[in-house]
């Protein structure tokens, strides 16, 4: 994957909102990255486990 470094300039309150979070789920949104690539851009993991079937 292309690593692209975006500076951010600070506006007021902005750590509260994670950028890399909504750019991610944009991206994935628009069919540009997997699942697995939007939680590498996001820095964060979920792990996907199959579903149990009930007996």
């Amino acid at each position: 994957m292309e690593t692209i470094v975006l500076n951010v300039p600070k506006v007021g309150n902005s750590l509260s909102f994670d950028y890399s979070v909504y750019l991610a789920a944009k991206l994935y949104e628009d069919a540009l990255l997997s699942a697995g690539q939007a939680s590498a851009v996001a820095k964060f993991f979920v792990p996907l486990q199959p579903k149990k079937k009930d007996k």
